[in-house]
């Protein structure tokens, strides 16, 4: 995974926190996420708004931030 988040243009000893992610690097890792755990988008967003609130993203976010 460290390979495919310095492709995306990022440092995984230095990651910053996910909502201060550029929406260009955060639709990628998004789609990383999606890869590396075997799930679909709508797995963790309600329907087609991305930007809702859902357990999944909570759990998500937590993850990727600590």
């Amino acid at each position: 995974m460290a390979g495919d988040l310095q492709a995306i243009g990022l440092d995984p000893k230095n990651l910053p926190e996910l909502q201060k992610l550029e929406p260009e690097k955060l639709r990628k890792v998004m789609k990383l996420f999606s890869r590396s755990l075997g799930v679909r988008c709508n797995d963790c967003h309600k329907d087609d708004d991305f930007k809702a609130p859902t357990p999944m993203k909570k759990v998500a976010t937590r993850m990727w931030n600590e």
